[in-house]
């Protein structure tokens, strides 16, 4: 008789239908975009950057399982709505990082490159285009994740 294998923690059992597996994959992404918006709204070091890499990772997953779980055009949307607002924050976060990696390599005075970096950083702040409005993103992921995760309650799960 073999000995019984020990599942590793978060690993699923193989017994489990396939859709069974897609809504805890789901569930287990909805909970990480909600931690990194907690994070990004918290003003966490690298909170946007999580929270793009998650809502990323949930797209991926709803657009590469919608044949079994399509959670709508207007939620869709929304997580759409929600990825693209961050995107000009987003480049100039990795703009300000890269000047100041450059700095040593760059030939241009330090103050200078100090003076620029500051200048970003108060256009990211104060312009509503170029910064994160975090209490829009919270609000705004708040509604679609309940959404999201009402349709996946709803949704079948013994079908195949």
């Amino acid at each position: 008789m073999s000995k019984q294998r020990k599942t590793k923690p978060g690993a699923l059992p193989i017994c489990k239908t396939a859709n069974k597996v897609l809504w805890q994959l789901l569930s287990a992404k909805i909970h990480s975009v909600t931690v990194a918006e907690k994070v990004l709204r918290e003003g966490g070091e690298d909170g946007l950057h999580q929270f793009r890499v998650a809502l990323r990772r949930l797209r991926t997953l709803l657009r590469a399982y919608r044949p079994q779980f399509d959670p709508g055009m207007k939620i869709r949307g929304q997580l759409s709505t929600l990825a693209s607002s961050t995107n000009q924050a987003r480049d100039l976060e990795v703009l300000v990082g890269w000047i100041e990696s450059e700095q040593v390599d760059s030939g241009i005075s330090a103050e200078i490159l100090a003076t620029v970096v500051v200048n970003l950083r108060t256009l990211d702040a104060s312009d509503p285009v170029a910064g994160v409005d975090g209490t829009a993103i919270s609000k705004c992921w708040a509604s679609t994740s309940k959404k999201l995760s009402k349709r996946i309650l709803k949704a079948p799960r013994d079908a195949s």
